[in-house]
């Protein structure tokens, strides 16, 4: 019997130890708890997709500024930071704001850029004192593309690089061909400039059409589209014609490119040395370029410069055989000249008092070609002459 309870005490220590040990090891030795219980994933920084600069042009004078607003997509990118550059600090500089300041006249970039994402605004800076949005009869035109207003002090003016004379402002007399040449630069037309400067020096004169070869003056340019500003024995007529015919810088264009072979051998002087005039005096390219006025573009510059009525009603009268004149205009040489007074010498040619003898690019016949006559006993001829005669030539450009 002791035996047997003996054994009995001992198995119930052993379990008794054995459910001590397995409590001690459950409580010992938790395992890692997550505070709170979050699952919450980290966000990836967002990449910039595009940038882009209001404006993407613009235009200027020097010491103006002008801040670029700048906008990033999508809206919620990481933007660390944005850099301004100039390309030509001459022209204009810009600030890490984005401030750009004109500097000097020229066309230049202003790049924006972040992460490798960039954008251009083209600035354009004139160094007159207005933009050529803002042209008047008289203004003075200079090298850059860009004006000096007409009341201008002279001191200015003679400081300043003039080559041209706006004579119009109204666009619908500007040539189709030559808006659209200015349209297909991207370049809205604001008017017609005349050269301050002669085609050579003011004794220059040279033809419109002569063949060595066969010492003939003889070619009908309808064939390429001059059209005749000429009715044989119509003055009124020929006049309408004439004053309608504003497409100078077409004919030129078509001399030089229709006729390219005889244009490059010398058969067409004047329209030669008027090309050639764009490298004496270069021309901006944000104008036409120079070339050889039509009839009804010269009649618009004696019309606005010199301050003559040119119609069928005041003192208009028959040159018979087509052609027509004026009188009573005044001392029409000394009213021209009167516009480039301000100019520096070196920048003009005065019309001289008596020999203003100068082709249009208009033709009358397939043998002769209209002139623009004037000198200070006060009249204006329009006549015909054949196209071996030598005359002078003053050239114009559309901006």
């Amino acid at each position: 019997m002791k035996k047997s309870l003996f054994i009995i005490a001992i198995a119930f220590i052993a379990v008794s130890l054995s459910t001590i040990s397995c409590e001690k090891n459950n409580t010992e030795k938790p395992g890692p708890e997550v505070p709170g219980g979050d699952t919450t994933e980290v966000e990836e920084p967002v990449e910039i997709e595009s940038i882009s600069v209001e404006p993407t042009s613009a235009e200027m004078l020097i010491g103006d500024n002008l801040t670029l607003m700048v906008t990033v997509l999508p809206e919620n990118a990481e933007v660390e930071n944005i850099s301004y550059t100039s390309d030509d600090t001459s022209i204009a500089t810009v600030d890490e704001n984005g401030t750009v300041t004109a500097t000097g006249s020229g066309r230049t970039s202003i790049f924006v850029e972040s992460a490798n994402v960039k954008d251009t605004c083209v600035v354009q800076v004139y160094g007159g004192n207005k933009f050529p949005s803002q042209a008047t009869v008289g203004d003075f035109y200079l090298s850059d593309g860009s004006l000096l207003d007409v009341s201008t002090d002279a001191a200015t003016v003679a400081s300043h690089d003039v080559i041209g004379i706006v004579y119009s402002t109204d666009t619908t007399r500007m040539g189709a061909a030559e808006k659209q040449a200015l349209i297909d630069k991207g370049i809205e037309p604001h008017g017609s400039v005349m050269a301050t400067k002669h085609v050579g020096d003011i004794t220059y004169s040279n033809m419109w059409f002569y063949d060595a070869a066969t010492q003939g003056w003889d070619r009908d340019e309808r064939e390429i589209g001059i059209p005749y500003a000429y009715v044989v024995d119509d003055y009124y007529a020929s006049y309408e014609l004439s004053d309608a015919d504003i497409e100078g810088y077409l004919y030129t264009k078509l001399i030089r490119e229709k006729r390219a072979d005889d244009f490059e051998n010398g058969m067409y002087p004047i329209f030669r040395d008027a090309v050639a005039f764009n490298e004496t005096v270069p021309a901006p390219g944000t104008s036409t370029g120079w070339y050889l006025p039509a009839t009804g573009q010269w009649f618009d510059i004696l019309r606005n410069l010199a301050g003559a009525t040119l119609n069928t009603t005041s003192s208009f009268f028959d040159g018979e055989t087509g052609n027509f004149f004026w009188l009573g205009k005044g001392d029409v040489p000394e009213l021209m000249n009167a516009n480039f007074e301000k100019v520096a010498d070196d920048d003009k040619t005065m019309f001289d008092p008596v020999t203003n003898q100068l082709w249009t690019s208009s033709q009358a016949s397939s043998n002769q070609a209209r002139v623009i006559i004037f000198d200070n006993a006060s009249f204006i001829h329009s006549f015909w002459y054949y196209k071996y005669y030598y005359f002078g030539a003053r050239c114009v450009l559309g901006f």
